[in-house]
This record gives structure tokens, sequence and C-alpha cells, in this order.
């Protein structure tokens, strides 16, 4: 079964734009003859030493110059320099690599003057883009806030400093990611949906018109509001949180937020309460009142650290609170702040920032581009007012604003060819992946869990999260010995480690074509999405991730078309509807999501709640003897509770017990899976050589791994303080070319030791270079010199001129994203959870 629709998501600048910023076709191709030149110069080499030398046995004064000549000749010294020492005797030689030298000399000076010259067109260029409504837009709404510096660039009419000079990188940088890159929260991409159809055309077409929609940080609303409550703590209700774990007559709650973080990012760490159970249970059931907590609990009237305290651990749970779960929290925010209001007229400024941010947040849509830097500024005053009113500072200070988009119209895709995709793609999950080798937990670690549980009773879910973080640990110590975990491989860690051994293997072919296997009907099927670009016949894949609309829930907030959404979900069927998920956004703003399991797990008793939905207290875990992983159910009714992770963003930031319980319930899903991470493993783990590089790996139709260079940061060429720009950059062309480098690639750069993790770190994000673009040498030059310990280089595929999608005047650079999900009502109910 094959999700109806394909996610599409397509950056708003023409890659036609690229050229312009470059500037680099012309120079191309002198380089081209330079590097052609220099190979005939080579081939006259030995000739001309030899001439030299017959010559100097000739000759009685002027033997030693001669002699110095054929030296310099002979150790390829810049050519340049010998003209200049040696040129009375050069002038009265007849050989051809004279020739060829002086062709060599006069082609050089010719693209010293044009590389100037394109340098500013370049500049000229990145300037005029620097200034279209898209870019200036997107760039508004990025983290960094950089706004002031592209308005500063723009003023800037000389370039011999290194602000201006650092300036200009910082917005080239921005630039070509808006040209180049697509990335999944980026202002400068737009999202759409695409219905696969029957004999619909390869190529996409896409509309020129975007809905744009503004949301602010949810960390930041979040955090707010608890310190609005502690503040105003005599409007509030208060309980003693359910979610607990006994032990030793003790109660430890197991949701502890570390306050400098996201508001509900969660450590695990343990606060015993010094109450005796009852106490607890009667304090837990019923909603009190401020003075009535403070009969029964009166050390938290007296001690205000320890109630902030107790409401930031989530040991004490309040009433009302923000539904973290709804996409409006200012909306909750201001009605709760009404409310307080009329029993607490102090709160009359916090209301008034409040409904100011709600009143410039309307306005973004009707702001034009130019203007909405100065609205943002505007916001972040008004969040800078706030923070200063409760004397706190936020997880963040800037990129308060997010910004999404939605592409509203994209003609339909060719269903084959994207269902013959998605066979392949499970062709090879199945027969090299296998299972789930990065979150998954080792055999032994299950081994161990299986001891300590009994599968005759249920186990609180608190304690059984305990068992298992204890469990990880004992794995974690073991694994630090790498020759352990080599030598105890699991099932998913054989397949995967065999996969890259036979690439490592197979590195000097030119291409790598994985063996093709046929699926095996008794193969378990597997929900699953690939990222990745369409080029004709071919699929490059970037990721391949979890299913269950997973990688497309964070668009449905924003694409808001109910019918795209229903027909997504229904194609999952009772998978779906008979799951739950927790609809918690955390803080994060990549996690808001409309419902697509059905059925929600609370952190606590709501109101609100609805049928069918549970709370955390619900749960327990049971593992019989017959099952190979622990499982949930509702131990009120003994129901299966399937649990689903539909959100996008990692269950990392989940707070630590619902990372576990979603960790566990996923044991038998396939991976996350990015195959330029497995190659950072083995540059890692090989003898210490200064290049290595990997050809394209296929499986059928799909590329699953571009063709890369991988260089120790020692083996690169860094430039030299004193060196000029354009002799770097002579420099650094003859470098690429000798080491087989395409002239425009993506760079990353790599910490070895972090081999197999993921992120986005800014070492993670891939770079453009274009090689011969003037304006550029001075960038990878400082790239290069930045701290990492290898360099990667990846084949820019698809190209400049990919036009797989289109609009009226152009084609744009894009990404695909398509789902598969479990075929049959039968293969439904054979899933393990």
């Amino acid at each position: 079964m094959i999700v109806p629709y394909i996610v599409v998501r397509a950056n708003n600048l023409p890659l036609t734009g690229l050229s312009d910023i470059t500037r680099s076709e012309n120079i191309e191709l002198t380089m081209c003859r330079i590097a052609a030149m220099e190979r005939l110069l080579a081939t006259h080499k030995q000739s001309f030493c030899d001439m030299l030398f017959t010559l100097a046995k000739s000759q009685t004064r002027q033997f030693r110059d001669t002699i110095q000549l054929k030296r310099a000749v002979f150790n390829d010294k810049d050519i340049a320099t010998i003209f200049k020492n040696f040129e009375e005797q050069l002038a009265t030689l007849a050989h051809p690599w004279c020739d060829t030298a002086r062709s060599l000399l006069k082609l050089k000076s010719s693209l010293d003057q044009s590389y100037v010259q394109h340098l500013e067109e370049a500049r000229f260029n990145v300037k005029t883009l620097s200034t279209s409504a898209h870019f200036v837009h997107g760039i508004a709404f990025t983290r960094g806030q950089i706004t002031s510096t592209v308005m500063r660039y723009l003023r800037n009419q000389n370039f011999d400093n290194k602000i201006a000079l650092n300036d200009e990188e910082t917005v080239y940088r921005y630039l070509t990611r808006a040209l180049t890159k697509v990335s999944p929260f980026s202002s400068f991409s737009s999202v759409g949906f695409s219905r696969l159809q029957d004999n619909a055309n390869t190529a996409l077409t896409r509309s020129d018109t975007i809905a744009h929609r503004y949301s602010f940080d949810r960390s930041s609303l979040l955090k707010l509001f608890e310190c609005f409550c502690i503040r105003y703590r005599q409007c509030w209700r208060y309980k003693l949180s359910e979610n607990k774990m006994d032990e030793h007559n003790c109660v430890l709650s197991t949701l502890m937020d570390k306050s400098e973080v996201y508001p509900y990012r969660t450590y695990g760490l343990k606060t015993s309460l010094s109450l005796s159970m009852e106490h607890h249970q009667s304090l837990s059931s019923q909603w009190l009142n401020w003075d009535t907590l403070g009969l029964a609990i009166p050390k938290l009237i007296t001690h205000d650290s320890l109630f902030q305290q107790w409401i930031r651990a989530g040991i004490l749970s309040y009433s009302p609170r923000l539904d973290d779960g709804n996409i409006d929290l200012l909306g909750q925010f201001i009605r709760i702040a009404e409310e307080v209001v009329q029993s607490a007229p102090s709160a009359g400024n916090i209301l008034c920032l409040l409904k100011t941010l709600a009143y410039k947040h309307e306005q973004l849509s009707s702001t034009k581009s130019q203007e909405q830097a100065q609205l943002i500024e505007e916001i972040n005053a008004c969040f800078d007012a706030l923070m200063a009113l409760f004397d706190i500072r936020l997880a963040k200070t800037n990129g308060l604003v997010y910004h999404d988009s939605a592409i509203l119209q994209i003609s339909p895709s060719n269903k084959s060819q994207i269902q013959a995709y998605a066979d392949q793609s499970e062709e090879f999950l199945h027969t090299y992946l296998s299972a789930n080798f990065k979150d998954g937990l080792q055999d032994s670690t299950l081994a161990h869990l299986r001891s300590k549980i009994s599968s005759q009773s249920p186990v609180n879910i608190f304690n059984f999260c305990e068992q298992v973080h204890s469990a990880i640990a004992v794995e974690t110590a073991r694994n630090a010995d790498l020759s352990y975990d080599r030598a105890h491989p699991n099932e998913a860690q054989q397949l995967i480690m065999s996969l890259f051994a036979q690439i490592w293997d197979r590195r000097q072919e030119d291409e790598i074509v994985l063996e093709s296997k046929p699926l095996p009907p008794s193969a378990k099927r597997r929900a699953f999405s690939v990222y990745g670009h369409q080029i004709n016949k071919n699929f490059v894949v970037n990721t391949i991730d979890s299913g269950y609309l997973r990688c497309f829930s964070r668009f449905f907030t924003f694409f808001d078309d109910t019918q795209v959404l229903e027909e997504c979900k229904s194609a999952y069927g009772e998978t779906l509807r008979n799951a739950y998920d927790f609809y918690d956004s955390f803080g994060y703003n990549t996690a808001t999501r409309p419902r697509l399991c059905n059925g929600r797990i609370w952190m606590e008793q709501q109101n609100d709640q609805a049928d069918g939905d549970l709370t955390l207290n619900d749960l327990e875990v049971i593992w019989p003897d017959d099952q190979s992983y622990p499982s949930l159910r509702n131990k009120h009714t003994q129901k299966a509770v399937n649990l689903r992770h539909t959100a996008l963003f990692n269950t990392s930031h989940f707070p630590r017990l619902l990372e576990t319980l979603t960790r566990i319930s996923a044991l038998s899903e396939p991976c996350c899976f990015v195959f330029h991470s497995g190659l950072l493993k083995l540059v890692a783990e090989s003898e210490p050589v200064p290049t290595i590089r990997f050809p394209r790996v296929k499986y059928r139709d799909l590329i699953l791994s571009r063709e890369q260079w991988w260089f120790a940061r020692s083996a690169l060429p860094l430039r030299h303080a004193s060196e000029g720009n354009f002799d770097y950059f002579l420099r650094l062309d003859h470098w690429r070319r000798t080491c087989g480098l395409p002239q425009r690639v993506f760079v990353r750069r790599h910490d070895v030791s972090n081999a197999l993790a993921g992120g986005t770190g800014n070492l993670k994000k891939p770079m453009f270079i274009d090689f011969c673009s003037p304006i550029m040498t001075r960038m990878i030059g400082r790239c290069f010199n930045t701290e990492f310990s290898h360099i990667s280089f990846e084949e820019m595929l698809p190209d400049h001129q990919h036009r797989q999608v289109s609009g009226s005047a152009s084609y744009f650079a894009n990404e695909i994203i398509f789902e598969r999900g479990i075929h049959t009502e039968k293969e439904v109910s054979d899933v393990q959870y």
C-alpha cells in the first residue's frame, strides 16, 4: 500500500540564479584549457630537461645557470617565477616546453583580469538577488536574525576589509542554501502535496501562489505560562501528579525538568517526596485551591523555591493549563490571562503584552516582505518585555517567529513510478537493513530486561522505564569497548555492518551496484518513508525514515487541506485508528500536528480528553513468554495500547520516560537510515589515509549514495597567510582536478568521534562549493581552516539544471517524500508492538 500523496518540498528562488551568483561557466572553460596545457607541459618536461643537461655540458660560463634552470623545470617550480629568473636564457631556447609555457602564462594573465571582472559581476548579482522578495521574506525568519547583516552588505561598496567580506560570506551561504538545498523547516522552501495518479507526467508543475503561516516559538510561550502560574499561584488549582514510581515506601517523580532547556524537556531525574503513600493518594485524587493546598502541605506556602521546583518538575499539576497539543498556544494563554486579571489586576500589563503579540501576529500576513523584519523586531521586543517582567531568560533568544509556506497546487505524480521506487526501497530495507539498527536495543539488553520482568504480572510503566535505563547503561558501558561491539553484533547490526563492509571492499569500482533480491512472500511488511530526488528513471535517496505519516505530519498543519489529510490517514485503516500517540509538543514547533492516531495519551487527566484517550497512569507493561518484545496495555481494560510516533521530530526531544516507551514500541520498525553516516563510520575505523573515494552506490533504480571524496584535514590545500586570492584559486583548482573532484560539490565537515550520530549542527549542514567561482575562493579557504577531523565532498546530484519541479517561468530545487504503509489488514494484525 502506498500513501496516495507525495510531499513535494521546493525552494522559492529558481535554480537559474545559481549561475548568476557564481559566474563560473567561462572560468571553468578557461581552467579546462589551463589544465590541458599543464598536462601537455608535463609531457615536454623530460625532453626539455634532457636538452638543458646536454646544453650545460657544452657550456662553461653559463653552466651553473642552465643547471639551475633545469632543476627548476624538473621540480615543477612556478612557471612565472622560472621565466622571471631565467628570462634571457629562455629567450634563446627553442623547445615545445617553452612555447607551451609562454601560452600558459598568457592564458593565466588573461584569466587574472577576467577573474576580477567575474568576481565583481557575481557580487553585483548577489546584491541583486538579496533584494528579491522571496529572499528578503525568508531571511527575516532565519534563526540567525541576519537581516541586519544583509542590509549592511547591500550598503557596502568597499570590500577591502574583513567585516565586509565576512558579511558577504554569510549572505552568500544563505543564498546558495535558498537556491540549492531543500530544508524541512526552511523559510526559503514551500511544501505541497501531489496526488499519485496513473499515467501522470514524471515532471511536476507547481503554482506560483504560496500560502504563508506564522507561529510563535512554543517553548517560549510554555515557559512564560509556567512563570505566570507561579507568580499568580492563588488563581490556580493543584494536585499531586499521578506520574510516580513507588520505591521503598517513597514516592519518586520520574518527570523532572531542567529549567534552562525547553519547559518539558525532561531528563528522568528522580525527586523523593517525604509523603506517605496514603497522603500522596489523597492529594492526587482531587483539585485543591491555593489555600487548601497550603493546609495540606504547609511547606509549599513557606518555601517559594520548593513550590517552583515542584511545578517545574511536574510533581505538582495545576489547572487551568495550556493544551500543548493545541496549535494556538497564544490564544489559550490570553483567555486564561483574562480570567486571572479578574482577581489579580496586576496581571494586566502581562495581558496587554500578550494581546500586542497577537495583534502583531495578525499583521505578519499583510505586511510587505521588506517591512517584516521590523515587525519581527517589535515582536522580539514584546518577548523581551515579558521576560523582564518575570526576570527570566528564555531557552531561545532569537528565531521566536516561525514561518511555513504551502504551495497551493502541484500537478499529479506518476503512480507506477513512485510505486516502483517504493517496492525497491522495501527490498533494500529487507535485504540490507532488516530492522532498526540505530535506535533498537542489543539482544543482550533485551535479555537483561527479560530476566528482570515477570512474564506473569504487569509492570508499572515508571518502574519499567527505570529498568530499561539501567539495562541501557550496562549496554552503553559494554559498547564503549569497540572490540566487544564488533564481536557481538545483533542481527540488525550484522546486516548493516555487512553492507558497509561491502562498500569499503568495492570502493575502487567506478560504480557499486548492489545485488537485488526479490522480497520473500513471508517478509514482514513495514511502514516507511523515503526522502529524495527523482532524476529521469532514477531516484536519489537522501533518507529512509519510519512511516505512519510521521514525515508528512508537520506539513499537514500548514497545508490545511482536510481532504489530503483524511486520504493519507485512510490509507492506513485500522492501523492508525487503533493506535495512540503523545500530542504534546514539548516546546518544539516541529512536533505540532493534527491527530493521526485516533487515541491520545495525556500526561495528566484533563477535562477536554476525548472518549478513548488515556493518561500515562492508565498504562502498564506486559511481556508474556510468547512475545519477542514487551508491550503496553490499558491497565483498566487489559486491551493492547499500540503506540505510534507520528511527530516530525526526534524521540530524543521527548521526556526520557516517553522516549523510552516510544523506543520500546518501535523495536520491530525500520530504522532512520542516512548513508553518509555509515561512510563516516568507515572512515573513522580505517587506517589513516589522506584520501578515500566512495563511488555511487545503486540498488536497481535507487541511487543510495552519491559519489564522495573524503579527506583528512591535513590533506587539504590550506591557504597561506600571504597568499593572494588568484594564486590560491589556481592552486585550489589544480588540487581538486588532481583529486578528481567535480567543479560543483556539497561539503560536510565531520568529527569522526560522532560516527553514526544524527543531528543538524553546522558541521553537518552541507555547504555548496563551486571551485571555479571567484567569489567563493576566500570562503573555501576559510571553510578549510575551521576545526574538524575529516571533510567530505559529495557530487551535486541532482545538478543545477534539475527540472523535475517547474513553475510558470523557471525550475526549482526540490525534494519529494513518498511513503509505503502496511499492505493488508492481515499484515496489520501480524505487526509486533
